[in-house]
């Protein structure tokens, strides 16, 4: 009986931290995937942040495609954006909070050099984006991005609760290793009796 309680026990805590990891982002802030509407790919990843009242956000990574310059320049871009690396370049500029929303700025699609205005949102843990003319919009849907040390932090935070229901669950008193390949968690059991 206690056995099964303990596994039930371990289970429960097994999903909740992958629930509380996917619904960790609660807030624009930060950084988010981007994904490409017709591959279906991820192209960048921006990192939104709050400067003066208005949120702002920057390019900080590319996922190039095989054949794509690793280090682009945006050559259709206009002004001061003219020729400037897309890595740390600012696309979205000036969103103001209204509601449950950030709009009233604009954001630049860098592959175009063209500016749309913008409104953004959160909905089930992911962000939707909102770029429009007049009565023509797109809307793209950014995924929370964590880096593979953020994942590694995580790691350490929860695997001494893991180890621990582990051992209470097996009678032989396995050792439980808990780690992580790219995104997938993984659990693997090494007997050490």
């Amino acid at each position: 009986m206690n056995r099964i309680i303990s596994l039930t026990l371990f289970a429960a805590l097994l999903f909740s931290t992958s629930v509380s990891a996917l619904e960790q982002k609660r807030t624009v802030f930060g950084k988010w995937k981007t994904i490409d509407d017709i591959t279906g790919e991820a192209r960048t990843v921006v990192e939104l942040y709050e400067q003066n009242g208005k949120l702002y956000g920057k390019i900080v990574k590319l996922f190039p495609r095989p054949g794509e310059d690793v280090d682009p320049v945006c050559d259709k871009c206009e002004g001061e954006n003219k020729y400037k690396k897309k890595v740390g370049m600012v696309i979205i500029n000036g969103l103001t909070k209204n509601g449950e929303q950030w709009d009233e700025g604009e954001i630049l699609d860098p592959d175009s050099g063209e500016y749309y205005d913008c409104k953004l949102w959160l909905e089930n843990g992911k962000l939707s984006v909102r770029g429009y003319m007049l009565f023509f919009f797109r809307t793209q849907t950014w995924l929370p991005f964590v880096e593979m040390n953020e994942q590694k932090k995580l790691s350490k935070q929860i695997q001494p609760a893991l180890i621990k229901t582990a051992r209470l669950i097996h009678p032989y008193r396995l050792n439980y290793d808990v780690s992580y390949r790219s995104t997938e968690r993984e659990i693997t059991r090494s007997a050490r009796v």
